[in-house]
C-alpha cells in the first residue's frame, strides 16, 4: 500500500506539476537576459537617410519623418527633383533615394525647418561618468544661397537638461547642392545619459531654406 507521503500525483495535478518542472527547465536553458546596454559600434540614430517614409513630389510640401520630431516645413525630398541635389550627388554619398530638407521658411514662426531624435545611452552611466565612453558623430550636409545649415549633437542628463558641455555642433553654408562630409568625435562629459541629434537651419528671411542633410550617424565606443 502506498503511503500517504509518498503517493505519485496522478490526473490533472501530475500534469500541472510536469509543466512547471518543463517550464522551470525552459528558463534554465535560456540562460541570463540580454544585454540591454547601448551597444558599441552600431548607428544608434533611426531612419538616419530618410529612407523611411514618404517624400514631398516638389519638395515644397511638408511630409511625416519616421522616427523624427520636427518643427515648422521639414520635409523630405527625392534626388534629382527639380531645384534640388541631383541623383548623382546622391550616388557620390551614397545617400539612397532621399534626404533632408528645411523645406520653405515658416512665416508664422520666422524659421527654416529642424527635425530631432533623442538617443538614450541605456546601461553605460558608469563608464560615462568615469570618463570612458567616446561619442561619434557624422552626416552628409549641404546650404546653398543665404541658408546654413546645422548639424548638432547635444549632450544631455536623464531629465534632458544640459550637461557640463553641450556637444558637438557643426555648420555648413555655402556648398551649392554638393553634400560636405561632417564628423566630429568627443569623450562624454559626466553625466550624460541621453542624446540629441538636431538637424536645423537658419540665415534666410523669405522663401526656401535650401539646407539640406544625409546619412547621420552616432556611434559610442569604450575607451580603454
Amino acid at each position: 500500500m502506498e503511503s500517504r507521503h509518498t503517493r505519485v500525483a496522478r490526473g490533472p495535478l501530475r500534469r500541472i506539476a510536469l509543466a512547471g518542472a518543463m517550464s522551470l527547465g525552459l528558463i534554465a536553458i535560456a540562460g541570463p537576459v540580454a544585454d540591454a546596454s547601448t551597444p558599441y559600434g552600431t548607428n544608434l540614430v533611426r531612419n538616419p537617410g530618410a529612407q523611411q517614409g514618404s517624400a514631398s513630389s516638389s519638395g515644397n510640401g511638408v511630409v511625416s519623418i519616421p522616427r523624427w520630431e520636427t518643427f515648422a516645413n521639414m520635409t523630405v525630398v527625392r534626388y534629382g527633383t527639380s531645384g534640388f541635389p541631383s541623383t548623382n550627388r546622391g550616388n557620390a554619398i551614397d545617400g539612397g533615394s532621399k534626404f533632408f530638407s528645411a523645406g520653405q521658411l515658416d512665416t508664422g514662426l520666422g524659421q527654416c525647418g529642424q527635425a530631432e531624435q533623442v538617443i538614450d545611452l541605456s546601461g553605460r552611466g558608469s563608464l560615462i561618468d568615469s570618463g570612458r565612453i567616446r561619442v561619434s558623430f557624422s552626416g552628409k550636409v549641404a546650404a546653398s544661397g543665404p541658408a546654413v545649415a546645422h548639424l548638432d549633437l547635444l549632450f544631455r542628463d536623464a531629465s534632458n537638461h544640459s550637461v557640463g558641455s553641450n556637444g558637438i555642433q557643426k555648420r555648413v553654408e555655402g556648398s551649392g547642392t554638393a553634400f560636405r562630409s561632417i564628423s566630429a568625435s568627443r569623450i562624454l562629459p559626466d553625466g550624460t545619459r541621453k542624446l540629441r541629434v538636431k538637424l536645423w537651419a537658419d540665415g534666410v528671411e523669405t522663401g526656401y531654406c535650401k539646407a539640406y542633410f544625409d546619412n547621420i550617424r552616432v556611434t559610442i565606443s569604450k575607451v580603454s
